[in-house]
């Protein structure tokens, strides 16, 4: 089945989802439920309510956005959270639940448009239903190799669990830049600041206090990466400028 048909993104191919949508988002949605309550509860969660509040309002503007690319998302219920640690990194899965850690904000300086680069990157994989396809592909790896059995507690576990933690490939990276960029344009944020932001982690990347260890075993950032965005960039400067001259 495809659930990629956005052609002004370039983004239209088949995906192997063999986990129905209803059994992964309900999962994926617990799975994140469970998460937030455990960083509650120990204190780092919406500890600042300043940064919430900035976070969250640049998150309205960019999936305000959606409907009109992902009907069934009318019917998602957003949820975005800060979570007030040292880690650098973001995440989106399920029906639009969302966190980003303090320290993707604090050790990068990120702007509001670089910031908003990483939200809309973020949401571009869950709709894009990156984490069901990921989730699915390993999860037939492992039976075929017989490593696992086809339980339900299994699938729960790929579903809840991996859905979540599985590296991105390549060609699913690529595509939540492509979808990101135009959802955040057209929320009003510069499509260059994803160049500046990815620029910003390749040189924390050289530094070795390997701040970005966690980020990168989902978030490779090969150089050709950051071309392809200056490449991209252009497409979706109209959107912005749009919105910015309304």
């Amino acid at each position: 089945m495809t659930t990629t048909n956005f052609q002004l993104s370039g983004i239209q191919r088949k995906q192997f989802m063999l986990i129905p949508s209803s059994e992964y988002f309900t999962q994926a949605n617990q799975n994140y439920q469970n998460l937030m309550n455990g960083y509650k509860s120990k204190g780092v969660l919406d500890r600042k309510p300043d940064m919430t509040k900035r976070v969250l309002t640049i998150a309205q503007r960019i999936t305000a956005q959606v409907e009109t690319i992902k009907p069934a998302t009318k019917d998602w219920t957003w949820e975005m959270h800060v979570i007030n640690t040292s880690t650098v990194n973001a995440f989106c899965t399920g029906q639009g639940k969302m966190a980003v850690f303090e320290g993707m904000i604090t050790t990068l300086k990120l702007t509001d448009d670089e910031l908003a680069a990483i939200i809309g990157h973020e949401i571009a994989h869950a709709l894009l239903e990156h984490g069901r396809e990921r989730a699915s592909t390993d999860l037939v790896t492992n039976l075929a190799l017989g490593q696992i059995g086809g339980d339900a507690q299994t699938i729960t576990y790929y579903v809840s669990k991996l859905g979540l933690s599985l590296p991105f490939s390549r060609h699913q990276e690529s595509e939540a830049d492509l979808l990101g960029l135009q959802i955040a344009a057209k929320a009003g944020y510069n499509p260059n600041a994803a160049i500046s932001l990815w620029a910003k982690m390749g040189e924390l990347q050289k530094g070795s206090n390997n701040k970005l260890s966690g980020l990168l075993s989902t978030h490779p950032i090969p150089a050709e990466r950051m071309k392809a965005l200056a490449l991209a960039a252009p497409k979706f400067m109209p959107f912005y400028l749009e919105h910015k001259y309304k």
